[in-house]
Parts: C-alpha cells; structure tokens; sequence
C-alpha cells in the first residue's frame, strides 16, 4: 500500500490471510510490483 514514495508490506497489509505467512508474502510481492511499477513509469 504506497503512501507517496513509502510502500507499505507485511501480513497486516496483506488483502488476504492477516497475521499469516502466506498473507506476508502476498504482501511483498504485492508491493515489488508496485514498486516496479513506479519505477517503469518514471521512466
């Protein structure tokens, strides 16, 4: 969950699975995309 340049990962920010592994992990790569993401729009 991205606020401004801060982008947030962990199972507490996970849409699935809270306070689970699987949950954390859906997280992180939710989030390295998102970071890619950004990273390919800037150019």
């Amino acid at each position: 969950t991205p606020a401004g340049r801060i982008h947030w990962a962990g199972t507490e920010t996970s849409n699935k699975w809270h306070g689970s592994i699987e949950g954390a992990m859906l997280s992180g790569v939710r989030s390295a995309k998102e970071v890619v993401e950004r990273f390919d729009s800037e150019g």
